[in-house]
């Protein structure tokens, strides 16, 4: 693997509130870091949490 690595943005769900699934909280944290980031989907690789 090569080439450079940058964190844009961070987003996290409420901890301690159920009531969606795993992926659900997932996708909220993933859209709430590309809003952070000032970014849209299509110009990221990988989103890891």
């Amino acid at each position: 693997m090569s080439g450079d690595v940058a964190v844009l943005g961070v987003g996290m769900h409420p901890w301690g509130k159920w009531g969606q699934s795993f992926i659900g909280y997932g996708v909220k944290a993933a859209q709430d870091a590309l809003k952070d980031a000032g970014v849209a989907w299509k110009d990221i690789q990988l989103v890891a949490g």
